[in-house]
């Protein structure tokens, strides 16, 4: 794929929805109006931002809980979704990937498109009603793991 107007030509067809790049380069897919999802060219034009805001995380322990949650997500081998942080301008966990487009045929890049909105869809209605998502590390081989170095 070389541009993000051929990204609206596929999710347009696939999902049978009105789409259309804005005059900043980006769209914006709200399903069902509770999970936007951003999608907006790097300068660079190569490589595009997948983005959502999650959800709001009140202070305490609830915030501490799903961050931690979130940071075990984050370093999980097989977690090739996207990349969960907080947003501490408004409270928000939110998720997001990179992808450059020239790796990308439009299948596949509605699967991996699909993938994240699947993972943004579960966390955002554990964290909508409370709920810190539970990670399964069954598989994860601590040793083979991400982590800095080897470290964990």
């Amino acid at each position: 794929m070389e541009s993000i107007e051929e990204i609206v030509t596929v999710l347009k067809a696939k999902y049978n929805i009105p789409l259309a790049v804005d005059g900043y380069g980006g769209f914006q897919i709200n399903f069902d109006r509770t999970l936007p999802i951003q999608v907006e060219t790097e300068p660079s034009g190569k490589e595009v931002l997948v983005f959502s805001e999650i959800g709001f995380l009140p202070g305490g322990p609830f915030r501490t809980n799903a961050l931690e949650a979130a940071l075990k997500a984050n370093g999980m081998a097989k977690q090739k979704s996207g990349i969960f942080a907080f947003s501490p301008q408004g409270d928000f966990l939110v998720f997001f990937r990179y992808l450059q487009l020239r790796l990308f045929t439009p299948e596949t890049f509605f699967d991996t498109f699909e993938l994240f909105l699947g993972t943004a869809s579960l966390w955002h209605e554990d964290i909508k009603n409370g709920r810190v998502p539970e990670i399964d590390t069954r598989g994860f081989d601590a040793k083979s793991g991400s982590g800095f170095m080897g470290m964990k």
